[in-house]
C-alpha cells in the first residue's frame, strides 16, 4: 500500500510560471513542459505528475484534489508517495515559477508538517507546527 503525503499550496506565479502550469494542465506531463525547462532532478522520479494529478489519500475530509490556475494563482491538493518527489518539486520547480513566497503544506498521513517556501533565495524551511 504504501505511506502516503498530501501536498496543499496556493501560489501566485510569475506570467512564465502560468504559461508552464496550462502548458502542463494540456498536457499532463512535466517532461513535455516547453515553456520552462524543468530540472532532471525533478523528472527523473517517476512520480513527478502526481504533482499535481495525484489523487488525494488517507488526508483529512477538508483535503479535496484539487489542480487550478486562476488569474495567475495556483491552487494545489494532491497526494503522493514519495517525499523526494515533493522535495525535489519544491526546490527545482515551484521556485523557479512563483512571483513572492507562499505556504505549502506537507502532511504525512499520520500527522502535519507546514514548509515555507522562501522564493528569493531558492531554498524552503521546515516550519513545523506542534
Amino acid at each position: 500500500m504504501g505511506y502516503y503525503y498530501g501536498l496543499r499550496f496556493t501560489a501566485d506565479l510569475t506570467p512564465q510560471g502560468a504559461a508552464v502550469i496550462e502548458e502542463l494542465n494540456a498536457l499532463h506531463d512535466w517532461s513535455l513542459v516547453r515553456a520552462m525547462q524543468v530540472d532532471h532532478r525533478f523528472l527523473s522520479d517517476w512520480r513527478c505528475n502526481f504533482i499535481p494529478f495525484g489523487a488525494v489519500m488517507y488526508m483529512p475530509s477538508e483535503w479535496i484534489n484539487e489542480n487550478k490556475l486562476e488569474n495567475g494563482r495556483w491552487t494545489v491538493c494532491c497526494s503522493l508517495k514519495d517525499r523526494n518527489t515533493i522535495e525535489a518539486f519544491l526546490l527545482h520547480v515551484l521556485t523557479r515559477i512563483v512571483r513572492e513566497a507562499c505556504q505549502v503544506e506537507i502532511r504525512p498521513e499520520d500527522d502535519t508538517s507546514f514548509y515555507h517556501l522562501t522564493v528569493p533565495n531558492k531554498r524552503w524551511q521546515n516550519d513545523r507546527q506542534q
